[in-house]
């Protein structure tokens, strides 16, 4: 007798050079992107100091719109669609016209 039971099969974790990414075979969610401090400083063109200048409370440079970090060990990350919504709130809130 052969005992056949059903092969459960799961997604092991993808990752890319682009960043860290994770999904459950389970859900359907969206696939999340990390980004690294290197990653996020050449997506935003800000230096590292800059970017812990923004999410600082203190800092005179302070954004109150820019998203916190996660922390995974002691790797800091932040969200790939957090920094994008961040960068389009800049967007809209420039001004329309950039001529003087």
């Amino acid at each position: 007798m052969c005992d056949q039971s059903p092969s459960v099969s799961s997604k092991a974790d993808s990752s890319s050079t682009h960043g860290v990414s994770f999904a459950h075979a389970q859900e359907q969610k969206p696939l999340i992107f990390l980004l690294s401090i290197k990653q996020l400083s050449k997506k935003i063109s800000r230096s590292r100091a800059s970017i812990y200048e923004m999410i600082n409370s203190k800092s005179r440079y302070f954004q109150p719109l820019m998203p916190q970090p996660i922390r995974i060990g002691r790797r800091v990350y932040w969200v790939s669609h957090e920094i994008d919504a961040f960068v389009e709130a800049t967007m809209a809130a420039r001004p329309l016209s950039l001529n003087h």
